[in-house]
């Protein structure tokens, strides 16, 4: 993770809330320590925001996890922190809520919608990172959705996007569940079927 706890440094606190650089010990230190995150397009938002709200892994209360979150946005995420009112930064819930209205819009979640529907493989892309853009898109349009349901959209997607109706008919009677066992399986059957030709010369070569 980007940041040691020993660097901290959290301001305008207040009376009420431990400061974590002095609540942190060697044996009471975070097991997860949250990357810094800019709020550009390359960081997901939901993604960033789990680590924060699994936090009680390190035994953090709210109280902990909204000081945390305070220190860990830079850039354009730290602006819109700064921005924030100080009833919105009162809870974690409140100050996540109001970040995720400023980050991550409404209005984005069309763009992303549209940017996911126009996704097409690019030339040299591997499988791998087609499925990585097309899972990060689909969190980011589609954040209403259940993560099944998102999945499901992904793998659909990625099945269109093959471009070869040999491997997408072999892949499909696979039956894959997600997408990593489509990416497994396309790969698999692309293998074969480059190797195929070279085993039937072979074979009558001896």
């Amino acid at each position: 993770m980007s940041r040691g706890v020993e660097s901290l440094r959290v301001q305008d606190i207040g009376d009420n809330h431990p400061d974590p650089v002095h609540t942190c010990n060697l044996v009471n230190c975070p097991v997860i320590i949250p990357d810094a995150y800019n709020g550009d397009q390359s960081t997901c938002w939901g993604q960033w925001i789990a680590h924060f709200d699994s936090g009680k892994i390190n035994g953090w209360n709210e109280a902990m996890q909204l000081l945390w979150l305070q220190v860990h946005p830079v850039g354009k995420a730290q602006t819109a922190w700064e921005h924030l009112d100080q009833t919105a930064k009162s809870t974690y819930e409140d100050a996540k809520k109001a970040l995720h209205e400023r980050l991550e819009p409404s209005c984005k979640q069309d763009l992303y919608a549209a940017e996911f529907h126009a996704r097409i493989h690019l030339e040299k892309e591997s499988w791998d990172d087609l499925a990585d853009n097309l899972h990060s898109l689909s969190d980011r349009a589609f954040p209403d959705l259940d993560d099944k349901a998102r999945k499901q959209l992904s793998l659909s997607h990625f099945l269109s996007l093959i471009g070869k109706p040999t491997i997408t008919l072999s892949v499909c009677q696979r039956c894959p569940i997600t997408l990593n066992e489509t990416v497994m399986y396309t790969l698999a059957v692309e293998t074969h079927l480059s190797l195929t030709p070279r085993h039937k010369l072979a074979s009558v070569n001896k």
